[in-house]
């Protein structure tokens, strides 16, 4: 593609009403258009070159956290390979709590041109939170937090991406074709009700479907 059909980052998401932000791959933020800071609060002047995680701090539904250091969500769009757009909880500078839909792309830009990783996000609808008494506890053996049946492939998949393994080093690992491996993390997402490989290895932590890392022990009593 010629030069002048290149478009320019900067200029797109200057103009973009969804906010957008893009992050080198270990997630320090480049670029935060001014959509971003009026949704979040935060000036661009004061996000750039912090951790995406810093400004994001995202949950899921159940609680867990889905903005992190070892994010799956930035090695899974690093490596080339399409993201599901999700849904997660945020809060503005503020302390105001809203969820944002995020869809996630990457592709080369700046300069000097690098790989960059970025989120286009907006405001969805707060649902309905539980009342105060209504305890997780109690909902943890009803039918909708029952654990899914996950195929011993599909737990073996799971640990891999806990571990940060993209779709070809699973493949590779596994010997299957990366195709194989797309179709188990695809059914992984839809048994776990989830919408990005992030939330379902958070899911699934959380659930204690997965082996404990080597190393990680339960912490004794005191």
């Amino acid at each position: 593609m010629g030069a002048q059909h290149r478009l320019d980052l900067e200029e797109v998401a200057a103009r973009a009403e969804d906010g957008v932000a893009a992050m080198e791959t270990d997630g320090s933020i480049v670029l935060w258009n001014a959509a971003a800071s009026q949704l979040l609060g935060h000036a661009a002047r004061a996000v750039i070159g912090r951790k995406c995680w810093e400004i994001f701090d995202g949950s899921g539904a159940g609680g867990e956290r889905l903005c992190c250091e070892a994010c799956p969500v930035m090695r899974t769009a690093a490596s080339g390979e399409p993201v599901r757009r999700l849904e997660m909880a945020s809060r503005t500078l503020a302390g105001r709590p809203l969820r944002l839909e995020i869809s996630t792309l990457s592709g080369h830009g700046g300069q000097p041109p690098r790989l960059l990783v970025v989120h286009l996000f907006r405001a969805v609808p707060l649902g309905p939170e539980p009342s105060v008494g209504v305890g997780r506890r109690a909902c943890a053996s009803g039918p909708a937090d029952r654990a899914p049946a996950l195929t011993r492939r599909e737990l073996e998949v799971l640990v891999l991406l806990r571990d940060g393994g993209s779709t070809r080093s699973i493949a590779g690992h596994l010997h299957v074709s990366r195709a194989t491996v797309r179709n188990h993390a695809q059914s992984i997402l839809e048994k776990l009700g989830a919408h990005s490989r992030l939330e379902a290895v958070a899911q699934a932590t959380r659930r204690r479907l997965l082996p404990r890392p080597p190393g990680d022990h339960e912490p004794r009593e005191a």
